[in-house]
């Protein structure tokens, strides 16, 4: 959690800093996410009226009612294409995405070799990198703030498995919290411009 926030911070400093009177820079969050515990900022530079470039940082723990505890975090970079603006970059949008997770947990149940149909908690960390599109709305104010409802839907390129503790998967386990093969991406973001 204390690196989520310390990147994150980063992400706000650098959009700040990199304010120049021409360009146009976005600062959100998706209050959609918070519901299933996720939190995230994201980042949008605006190229010209039609295209813009985001980055995505998000964090997630489950609910309380989850098996077990483990952490996921991921980096999502986008580009987007807005059809007939209103003013710059704003209206119906689509986009293609670049999406890479990692998962961590410390009680992941494998099943224990030294005794049939027994378990023990190991460690297990996944990565994965998915490709998708996303489509969606944007409207932005005179004043500078923003709304935003978007959903996308991507595939798995690949994904990768360690364990600790010199475990080794087998046939029959079943991982709860592999990373699925598709990648589905919902959102209502409320945020800032700047530079306008």
């Amino acid at each position: 959690m204390r690196n989520f926030r310390f990147t994150a911070l980063l992400l706000v400093a650098f959009s700040l800093v990199s304010l120049r009177s021409s360009a146009q820079h976005e600062v959100k969050t998706n209050v959609l996410g918070l519901i299933f515990n996720q939190f995230g900022l994201t980042y949008e530079y605006v190229l010209d009226d039609n295209m813009g470039i985001v980055g995505s940082l998000a964090y997630f723990t489950p609910p309380s009612s989850f098996s077990y505890d483990y952490q996921a975090i991921s980096f999502t970079p986008e580009f987007r294409y807005y059809f007939n603006p209103d003013e710059d970059a704003d209206g119906y949008f689509v986009g293609g995405y670049l999406k890479y997770r990692n998962t961590t947990t410390d009680e992941y149940p494998g099943i224990d070799t030294t005794g049939f149909g027994s378990f023990r908690l190991v460690k297990q960390t996944t990565n994965g990198v998915a490709l998708g599109i996303t489509t969606g709305r944007k409207w932005v104010t005179r004043s500078g703030f923003m709304f935003e409802t978007w959903v996308g839907f991507g595939r798995y390129l690949f994904v990768s498995e360690t364990y600790g503790d010199d475990y080794e998967p087998n046939d029959f386990d079943n991982a709860t919290d592999d990373l699925p093969a598709w990648d589905i991406r919902l959102g209502a973001t409320v945020g800032w411009r700047f530079g306008r």
